[in-house]
């Protein structure tokens, strides 16, 4: 498994296009890409409740994935 990453875009976003953040999802492995399509620029600040309960999602996931790959041999300690 590659380093858990967690890709958001808005896809109204002009600063930040999706494209980038699609491509940015596409060159890492097992990367997780989120397009709020009707959200622009500032996803931090307009979506911060949702931002943030995703965020602990995929925090809780990633310790998870490592706890499993470091007590089946998977990765060094």
């Amino acid at each position: 498994n590659g380093i858990p990453t967690l890709v958001l875009s808005g896809g109204e976003d002009v600063v930040a296009n999706p494209i980038y953040g699609r491509a940015i999802a596409t060159g890492i492995l097992d990367a997780r890409y989120i397009e709020w399509a009707d959200a622009a620029h500032g996803l931090t600040l307009r979506r911060s409740n949702e931002l943030n309960d995703l965020l602990a999602d995929h925090w809780r996931a990633a310790e998870q994935q490592w706890q499993q790959d470091v007590y089946s041999g998977g990765v060094g300690v």
